[in-house]
């Protein structure tokens, strides 16, 4: 699989796309979420996820604000693939994200692999009591 994807030929997406309001309902918890769709901000979590067995929904990336060669390599790879991939502008990146400084990467996914999910949302919260603090 090719990973030399131009990030600047994803297609745009706003605000209100359909992906992005989704996305924000599932961070949010402001609908159902009969798939057990999970969110993810950023390199780290993003791989952790896809180590654990994730399955991506969608991908969003904002190409102006990766940071080093192994978040473009990461978007790349996965805009390569078959998850529908979007070019997000920073305004919108920092809708998806809660954290400062994003890393200009935020995915959806869901657990094809019994646990992983499970595995997914602990990573996930051990990493971020270790290096924010109590949420």
């Amino acid at each position: 699989m090719p990973n030399t994807t131009d990030l600047t030929e994803l297609a745009p997406v706003a605000a209100q796309n359909p992906r992005v309001k989704q996305y924000l309902s599932i961070k949010k918890n402001t609908r159902s979420n009969p798939e057990n769709l999970v969110c993810l901000e950023g390199l780290w979590e993003i791989s952790t996820a896809l180590d654990a067995g994730l399955a991506l929904r969608a991908f969003f990336v904002c190409p102006e604000l990766l940071r080093g060669d192994a978040g473009k390599t990461m978007a790349q790879r996965i805009a390569a693939s078959s998850v529908p991939s979007y070019a997000a502008s920073s305004a919108v990146m920092q809708r998806l994200v809660d954290r400062e400084g994003t890393d200009g990467l935020a995915a959806d996914g869901s657990s094809d692999a019994a646990g992983a999910g499970t595995t997914y949302r602990s990573a996930s919260r051990t990493a971020s009591s270790c290096s924010t603090g109590w949420r």
